[in-house]
């Protein structure tokens, strides 16, 4: 396989019987037939690679140059993956050693979803994802053998010897040695995990809100809850990498958060609270700034907020919130040099007894729709 970049030939890996592989770079040879010489004596031939690869032999290796990996089978029942980047040439990230003791036959690479298929000799298929660096499933798929035939005992599972992915990547084709195929329909994002786990854990209330954003160029799930709390998630593990806590006031009652957003460009979270005022947390300081106007904001529970997306500046980025109140607020989130976030405009949207607003949404840069009780 090679990579996109320039000058890149391709690397070949092979995996030999005592476990140990080798790395073939070859070089560009414009003078020979086909352009690659693979020849030994040259410096760019045969390089060492672990001396080790498993504890037995290799059954199959599958080199994704733009994933800088490689993945190989071997017989002592285990799927390993190493990275081959430069910085950390053959060490070894992961070992996956097969729960029923079988050893795995083929493996296959679907591009599109950066996904690995292995199949092993009782016939299981394992689906190794390339991002998250886990297991997404693992089940057997060939059945169970009806009438005793090449080998296969009576009631015993059908064994894999191969497989292959159908164009698309919605279908896994899997071939038996009476051979037979078996189709296996792929479903994704067809189930749910609960998230709880890493800093801080699931939050102790109620989920009342949730948002998603970018921080450090990584995707986030923002939670915002009744137990005082916002915890940022982690899109691919589903652990929770840090909690933002309100803080309890010098004295009077704690306001709860009702309602949150996230506001991209300032890198700010945004919350709506009980007590009519916005608080704007930095997700990367953790530190969070209280607004409140006591004449001109909101004098009843913030009930919704939105990003009004290009209605800012270079100085100011807007968050429009709605009231049980009635009133619309407009805010700056926004800290620079220049200015910082505080209270800008308000009005009176609806009046009379149905003015209670509760949802509200951004129409470009210059229009709020929202809706009322």
């Amino acid at each position: 396989d090679a990579t996109t970049d320039v000058g890149d030939v391709g690397t070949v890996y092979a995996g030999d019987s005592t476990g140990a592989f080798s790395c073939f770079k070859p070089r560009l040879d414009k003078s020979k037939p086909g352009g690659m010489d693979f020849s030994a004596d040259e410096n760019r031939g045969r390089v060492p690679f672990k001396p080790v690869l498993g504890e037995r032999g290799v059954v199959s290796m599958l080199y994704i140059a733009e994933e800088k990996t490689v993945f190989a089978l071997t017989y002592d029942n285990c799927f390993r993956v190493y990275d081959v980047g430069p910085a950390r040439h053959g060490t070894c990230l992961h070992v996956v050693r097969n729960k029923t003791r079988d050893v795995f036959r083929a493996m296959r690479y679907d591009a599109k979803k950066r996904q690995v298929f292995v199949v092993d000799e009782a016939g299981a298929l394992m689906v190794w994802n390339v991002p998250s660096e886990h297991v997404v499933y693992d089940a057997h798929v060939t059945g169970v053998c009806v009438t005793a035939e090449d080998d296969v005992k009576l009631g015993a599972n059908i064994p894999a010897v191969d497989l292959a992915l159908w164009p698309g990547g919605d279908d896994v084709l899997v071939a038996t040695p009476a051979g037979a195929i078996k189709a296996v329909k792929v479903t994704r994002e067809s189930d749910y995990r609960t998230i709880k786990g890493g800093h801080g854990g699931m939050h102790h209330g109620e989920v009342i809100a949730l948002d998603v954003g970018v921080v450090d160029d990584a995707e986030r799930v923002f939670s915002a809850s009744l137990d005082y709390t916002i915890r940022q998630w982690d899109t691919w593990d589903l652990a929770c990498v840090r909690t933002f806590e309100e803080p309890p006031p010098p004295r009077g009652e704690r306001a709860e958060i009702a309602c949150m957003t996230y506001a991209g460009v300032s890198k700010k979270i945004v919350t709506g609270m009980t007590d009519g005022s916005l608080r704007v947390w930095g997700v990367e300081s953790g530190q969070s700034v209280r607004l409140f106007d006591e004449k001109l904001a909101h004098d009843d529970s913030i009930s919704c907020c939105c990003v009004m997306e290009g209605g800012g500046s270079k100085l100011n980025e807007i968050c429009a919130t709605g009231g049980f109140d009635g009133r619309v607020v407009i805010w700056n989130v926004k800290h620079t040099r220049y200015s910082a976030p505080g209270f800008l405009k308000s009005w009176n949207a609806h009046e009379g007894d149905l003015k209670e607003i509760l949802a509200m949404v951004a129409f470009e840069a210059d229009d709020l729709v929202d809706g009322i009780a």
